[in-house]
């Protein structure tokens, strides 16, 4: 029983003696075990332990101390020196700070800064409504370019519509023209025609008739010229009837027309 007692007694104090080693900031603790190493009870190894950490813990808060009340005795020692030696000076107050006006950009009077963002405002305002302006006029350029185009392009089918019904009116004028000018050169042949035939023509009576075939006559006229009808065609003819001849452009034959009747046969002179 005693010794229990003995080794648990000495368990604390080495435990004791360990947790105010580890305790200490950076101060390290030797301790001399030598002794207890040679001790072969291990009871009594560790008594002996627990006593040379408490004997070292106890050597090494009293040197600290003896050291912490010297360099407290030298600290005192050369703060009395230097009040000796350093001259007592007369405290002054400080002087206070000017205010400090306008001296940053974000310092600006509220009226002042006020004012610049109305105009600011303003200038916004004006711009958006310099925006919509442009854009209007825009707007109406664009409107203009297209009426432009709308015109130019109603006057090109103006143009075009003109000049066709010119090419219509023209084409209707040269056939006009053509049909006037087949007509004058009918006229003309006529009129040549019946120029010579006024040279040429005879006006004489039928002396005699003779049907050589059906309706093919061979006829004497008064003046005692023959002439043969070249093709078969009635037209009435008796003794006596007054007729017209003259020529054409056919060849050597003439017409012989009644001058009392329309119409006439192809005939060529025998005698």
């Amino acid at each position: 029983m005693t010794t229990s007692m003995r080794v648990t007694a000495a368990a604390a104090v080495l435990l004791c003696g360990l947790q105010a080693a580890s305790a200490q900031d950076s101060e390290e603790v030797m301790v001399e075990v030598g002794e207890c190493i040679e001790i072969e009870a291990p009871v009594e190894r560790l008594a002996c332990f627990a006593a040379q950490v408490e004997q070292a813990l106890t050597e090494s808060e009293a040197a600290a101390s003896d050291d912490s009340e010297a360099d407290t005795t030298a600290a005192g020692a050369a703060v009395e020196r230097t009040v000796e030696t350093v001259p007592a000076q007369r405290v002054e107050p400080e002087p206070a700070a000017p205010v400090a006006v306008n001296q940053g950009v974000n310092e600006t009077p509220e009226p002042e800064a006020d004012a610049n963002v109305a105009a600011s405002e303003a200038q916004a305002e004006e711009e958006d409504q310099n925006f919509f302006e442009r854009r209007r006029a825009r707007r109406a350029a664009r409107e203009a370019e297209r009426e432009a185009e709308e015109v130019a392009e109603a006057s090109v089918a103006a143009a075009s519509e003109a000049q066709a019904n010119a090419d219509d009116l023209n084409w209707f004028e040269r056939r006009r023209a053509r049909r006037a000018a087949r007509a004058a050169e009918r006229e003309a042949a006529e009129a040549a025609e019946r120029a010579a035939a006024a040279e040429n023509e005879i006006l004489a009576t039928i002396a005699d008739l003779r049907e050589r075939q059906p309706n093919a006559w061979l006829i004497t006229l008064d003046n005692g010229q023959m002439w043969d009808q070249v093709r078969p065609q009635w037209y009435p003819l008796t003794p006596g009837d007054e007729v017209r001849l003259y020529p054409t452009n056919w060849g050597s034959s003439y017409r012989l027309t009644k001058t009392d009747r329309g119409g006439y046969i192809q005939v060529q002179q025998v005698r």
